[in-house]
């Protein structure tokens, strides 16, 4: 034993209890012994100290060993008690084994004194181990009987020899069986099986018996007291013997129906939410498209009416219906933004570009709207100010910051800068003498259809997603919007992008003129150039004549059927196809026909469609179209898509 044994030495003779501590030395014990020479010390020392063994003679003046060995079992029954005495006698040594004495050395015989100690001691530990083993079992039982007993299930257990089953009460508590309704078979559990799940659970149960698996599952339908169905979650284990047969199997069966209901409840709304999905979209659609076609007519004609009309109020009337269009638009493009961001279908394209270039872009576009409010644009722009980003993401951003810019600025400037942060992180800074936002209102406005002045007497038009629109752009580019403004002041936004290591050139190509245009692609054109519009809507087929007037020869088809005619005929350079073609043909179709005809494979074939959410983007890339120009489109968007096809061809 790693420590000293605790002895208590009941003996009046002083040599003999040096001789016990000289014999149990010599049996190489670590003995810790109090020695007690009379009846008051051997109870004093029993009641304050703890003890592994007791040795005690037979013969004291005041005390004899029977007696003591009596007190010792009243206060600790499980102490060992050795007897070691030359005077004891047979007869008082059976009676004091009656009374509880673990064994009797005599003291002529002191060296049988250590195996005595060691079998006592020994047994001690191994009857204190199997008290505590039974005390863990009866605990682990009791607890399981509760867990069972809480849990609710009908806990099973079955030969597997004879098919027998041992049912608890589960049976009725759960199921609402009575007790004589229940049988102690196989038979009687699984003739309870739903006929639809039937078949499949005994294969699989009888097929894990034939394996090695130690666990099963299963969930079926089992017939309650009720003559109804409940679903049940069927666990259990088996026991196997060492040929691997299952010969015991113990398991519990739950019932599960309110979870089933959950999911089926589930499944509901998920299919409820997906057709609502799909009708949102189909609506969202729908208006994008019906929306973006008559605009195209409104803002094209009314930029044509513009270089035709000299009368100033005429001119003014004019430039109302180009700005109300150009407003619309930015509010229907704002909200198909909205939904494909949060659908999570708008596509992100990052690549290395140069931030001033990108940026300077964007301004020429809002150089007249600021110089009709008399306020001046001030551009700061480093050379070379790389980030990976996503080009359509970062103009729409930068637009909607400089027309927020322009719109609360009432008189001074707006500052445009590009540069490095410190930490080498590209940033664009859009800085104003503007109205300023309140401190209470920089966290609302980046969120949906917010703005700091709301209500009907708002101070400023406009739908309250630009902000938003900014925010999320810049997350999916892995980059942050910040926000410094003081009322009365200004404000500045400031554009962080993720640090790149800038590697190779990067090119920059911004759209030419509209007249620098035109001569480019008179000087490419080296044969008759014919393109056919397909469209039929009257006022977009006139626009885009319009033009492409002084570039192309043109014709007109109102269907896809007389598309596919006059291309069988005439050979064109370049075919304007609208997708949405009315009661006929669509434009898809009309293409793939068109494909298939001679000297049409290789047709430089362009979308012009209203259509413009992420998924019908792609599924017009992949339909036989060479571009994709969405509605409203200006006619310098026109011109640069049909330089491409002589560049292409070029190529």
């Amino acid at each position: 034993m790693d420590n000293p044994i605790r002895i208590l030495n009941l003996e009046d003779n002083a040599y003999d209890a040096t001789l016990i501590a000289i014999e149990l030395k010599k049996e190489y014990f670590s003995v810790d012994i109090k020695v007690a020479a009379n009846k008051n010390d051997f109870q004093k020392l029993l009641n304050s100290y703890s003890f592994d063994v007791i040795l005690a003679d037979h013969n004291l003046p005041d005390y004899n060993g029977i007696d003591a060995l009596q007190y010792a079992k009243t206060i600790f029954p499980d102490l060992p008690f050795i007897f070691v005495s030359g005077v004891l006698g047979e007869e008082k040594a059976i009676l004091g084994m009656r009374y509880g004495a673990s064994d009797y050395v005599n003291k002529n015989n002191l060296e049988k004194l250590g195996y005595a100690l060691r079998r006592v001691l020994n047994e001690t530990i191994a009857k204190k181990q199997l008290i505590d083993l039974n005390k863990a079992v009866v605990e682990s039982e009791e607890r399981l009987r509760y867990v069972v007993k809480a849990s609710g299930n009908m806990v099973w257990d079955m030969d597997l020899s004879t098919g027998v089953i041992l049912w608890n009460l589960g049976g009725q508590n759960q199921f609402g069986y009575l007790p004589h309704q229940i049988e102690n078979t196989f038979e009687w559990w699984s003739q309870r099986l739903h006929p639809d799940e039937k078949k499949s659970i005994l294969a699989d149960y009888n097929a894990f018996l034939k394996s090695k698996d130690e666990i099963w599952k299963g969930e079926y339908r089992f017939t309650n007291g009720e003559g109804g169905y409940t679903w049940v979650l069927d666990s259990c284990c088996v026991l196997r013997d060492n040929t691997g047969k299952a010969y015991r199997a113990i398991g519990s069966m739950k019932d599960i129906s309110e979870l089933h209901k959950a999911q089926d409840d589930l499944l509901i709304s998920k299919q409820l939410i997906e057709k609502s999905e799909k009708l949102k979209s189909s609506l969202l659609d729908n208006i994008n498209h019906e929306l973006r076609t008559p605009l195209n007519g409104i803002l094209g004609f009314s930029d044509l009416l513009l270089d035709h009309v000299e009368k100033p109020e005429t001119r003014i009337m004019v430039e109302n219906i180009l700005n109300s269009g150009r407003r619309l638009l930015n509010t229907v493009n704002s909200i198909m933004d909205v939904a494909q961001l949060a659908s999570g279908k708008f596509p992100v394209n990052l690549k290395l570009a140069d931030l001033s270039v990108e940026t300077g872009e964007c301004i020429e576009k809002y150089a007249k709207l600021a110089e009709d409010k008399n306020v001046v644009i001030l551009k700061n722009l480093d050379d070379a100010v790389i980030a990976n980003i996503d080009t359509t993401g970062l103009h729409k951003t930068i637009d909607h910051l400089l027309n927020n810019a322009i719109k609360f600025t009432l008189t001074g400037w707006i500052e445009i800068s590009t540069s490095y942060l410190k930490s080498g992180k590209p940033t664009i800074t859009i800085k104003d003498t503007g109205i300023g936002i309140s401190k209470d209102k920089q966290e609302l406005i980046f969120q949906e259809f917010r703005q700091a002045s709301e209500g009907m007497d708002r101070s400023y038009q406009g739908t309250g997603l630009g902000l938003s629109i900014v925010k999320k752009f810049m997350e999916l580019m892995g980059g942050e919007i910040k926000l410094e403004s003081e009322t009365g002041v200004g404000s500045i936004f400031t554009l962080i992008f993720p640090q790149v290591e800038a590697s190779g050139n990067i090119i920059n190509i911004g759209d030419p003129e509209e007249e620098a245009l035109i001569t480019e692609i008179h000087e490419l054109i080296t044969d008759e150039f014919n393109v056919l519009i397909v469209e039929d809507d009257l006022v977009n087929a006139e626009l885009t004549g319009y033009y492409l007037d002084g570039v192309a020869s043109v014709d007109v088809a109102y269907n896809g059927e007389s598309a596919i005619q006059m291309a069988k005929h005439k050979k064109y350079a370049a075919i304007l196809m609208d997708i949405n073609l009315g009661t006929g043909m669509s434009g898809f179709e009309a293409t793939k026909v068109i494909r298939q005809l001679d000297n049409y494979k290789d047709a430089h074939i362009i979308a012009t469609t209203g259509y413009t959410l992420y998924d019908e983007i792609e599924l017009i890339k992949h339909s036989g179209f060479n571009e994709y120009l969405p509605k409203p489109f200006s006619r310098q968007e026109l011109l640069t898509s049909i330089k491409k096809k002589f560049i292409i061809n070029q190529v």
